[in-house]
Parts: C-alpha cells; structure tokens; sequence
C-alpha cells in the first residue's frame, strides 16, 4: 500500500450538504488514503465547533446551527426519557446525587450539571451519554452501548432482507453465507477504487509503516 504525506485537513462544515469536492476525479480515494492511514482522535466529551457552531453553514456564512442544543431540545419534544431512566432500563442503578456521577462522567463535567440541573432526574440522557466514560475498547459508555446495541439488534432482526436472517423466500443457504463472509473491507476498497492496489486486512486499523 502506498504510504502519503499529509495533503489538506478539511473542515467538515464545508462538505456537509456539499459534497462537490468528491466529484473531481480521484478524490475519493484520496480521503479513503486518509481515513485509513490517520489515527482517529481519542474518543472524549468534547464536541468540535464544526458542528456546534458551524452545522450545516451556508457558504459565505461565518455561522450555522448548533447540533449538541438540537440534540437536547429534539429528544425533550420527543418524549425521550432522562438518563436516569435510561440507566435503570438497561439494568444499571439509578444515580441519586450528583456525586454517585464520579467515576463516571468527568468531574468537570459534574460540575457543569451542578449549575443546569436541580436534580439528578433532570440531566438529558444525550448528554451525559456522551460524557460517560467508554468501555474497555469501546468508543462509547455503557448507556450508549446498551442502547445502540438494542437498536441495531432490532433493526437486524427486524429486517427481512438482512442477509443472516432465516424464514424468508430471500434468504442465502449456508454455502452462500460461507461465501460472504469471506469478503472483506479491504477487498471491496481494492475491487472498486481507482488507485488503491493493496490495504491492510482490517482497514479500521491502521497499518504501521514498517509492516
């Protein structure tokens, strides 16, 4: 695989609802060079201005929409119950004082909600959900990973053209599934880009420029 040197950095503000960039020939394999050689930055509770400040900006606007604040206000409308709730659902105890938080939220954080919240009860499942701690080798807390997990499981099982699924006229036999799932990541980047003849097995990985 071939090995580039640092190009542009791009600002996601830029791309989001404008993708034209990606119509100039060769640049889609440009940014996959890029995403699979350029260690992704540590997962935290911080938010990048991109898209808090900046979130579906018009060009020539020097501002946008803010997606932490329509994250919040959205899930009020909807009816999405509080982090507590959401603890308790997936098993876990609820938290009755701000301090049963440390050692699960950074402590500045903590004391963020001291000031926004009267109770505990009140704190915004969204929030502090992107604010737990992650699991060990997870990107995300144990709320998220109970509820991202569930979702995908329902919509997996729920899916009849998901291709493990059973029941079904459409379904694969098991020589076919043996056969599909032998392909690859790498393997469908090798078949369909224009300029990428060799990747590592496990493109989420990168690869260490001596191997």
């Amino acid at each position: 695989m071939t090995y580039l040197s640092f190009a542009e950095s791009i600002r996601l503000s830029t791309m989001l609802r404008q993708p034209y960039r990606l119509y100039q020939p060769g640049v889609v394999d440009s940014f996959i060079f890029g995403l699979i050689n350029q260690p992704a930055y540590r997962v935290d509770s911080e938010i990048t201005t991109e898209v808090t400040n900046h979130l579906f900006e018009k060009p020539g606007d020097n501002f946008g929409m803010d997606l932490a604040a329509i994250n919040v206000v959205r899930s009020r409308e909807m009816g999405i119950p509080g982090y507590n709730d959401i603890r308790e659902y997936c098993g876990m105890s609820r938290i009755r004082h701000f301090e049963d938080l440390f050692g699960l939220i950074d402590n500045n954080t903590i004391h963020r909600y001291l000031g926004l919240y009267q109770s505990v009860d009140d704190i915004d499942f969204w929030s502090a959900g992107i604010a737990e701690y992650p699991l060990m080798g997870a990107m995300v807390g144990p709320s998220f990973a109970c509820i991202i997990s569930e979702q995908f499981a329902h919509i997996r099982n729920g899916d009849r053209f998901w291709y493990e699924n059973e029941g079904w006229p459409s379904q694969f036999t098991p020589e076919q599934l043996k056969e599909l799932r032998k392909v690859k990541l790498a393997r469908l980047f090798c078949d369909n880009a224009d300029d990428i003849d060799t990747v590592q097995l496990y493109p989420m990985l990168a690869a260490h420029p001596a191997t």
